[in-house]
């Protein structure tokens, strides 16, 4: 009898251990999960937070005939075309975000790769679209056979952005500049507008 008893106690705590064991693993998986799925830049329209799907280009200009009459004095500008001549995401006056960084989700890290915590908000930028009819552009970049290259984005000089950072890998972020079309850009190591950017627009 108290062989039985001692067996059907060593079950009851290998059961019990076995679910707390369990229920260990699942608040770690809903915390991993909760953290992954933040990842990105989110729209604070009318004061909901609205996350942001990237755009990616459908085409590269270059206007090589100036540089040809000029012979090579003039620069030619090479320009990133996206579609569409405005953004889903619109803004009265300013643009306010929140920008989160931490573990990307392996099914996400060809879309969110740069919101991963090896980078920071140092490696974004904010650039300007030319408006082209149903087509926005951005300049990636000039060349000219006297003066060399530049593969650099372009970007706004005359854009103010002010952040700050509200947890670890959370920043606030607001964009003021004058209305038009804008985007925010992953731009390390001059990559700019050749990978995936988050367009918006100012009223």
């Amino acid at each position: 009898m108290k062989k039985l008893l001692l067996s059907i106690i060593c079950i009851a705590v290998a059961v019990c251990s076995f679910a707390q064991s369990e229920q260990d693993i699942k608040a770690m998986a809903k915390a991993y999960m909760s953290v992954s799925d933040s990842v990105g830049i989110y729209a604070d329209i009318d004061g909901s937070y609205q996350l942001m799907e990237s755009i990616k280009y459908s085409g590269v200009k270059a206007n090589a005939l100036g540089t040809a009459l000029s012979y090579g004095i003039a620069k030619t500008k090479i320009k990133v075309e996206f579609a569409g001549a405005t953004s889903p995401y619109v803004f009265m006056g300013k643009a306010h975000f929140r920008i989160h960084f931490g573990m990307v989700p392996v099914s996400k890290a060809q879309r969110l790769y740069m919101f991963s915590s090896n980078y920071t908000l140092r490696d974004f930028a904010v650039s300007r679209f030319i408006v082209k009819k149903n087509k926005r552009q951005l300049v990636q970049g000039s060349y000219s056979l006297w003066g060399g290259s530049n593969s650099g984005l372009e970007t706004a000089n005359d854009v103010v952005v002010s952040s700050t950072k509200l947890n670890e890998g959370v920043y606030d972020v607001t964009v003021n500049a004058k209305p038009g079309e804008y985007c925010i850009v992953f731009n390390i190591n001059g990559v700019g507008a050749y990978t995936s950017v988050f367009d918006f627009t100012i009223k």
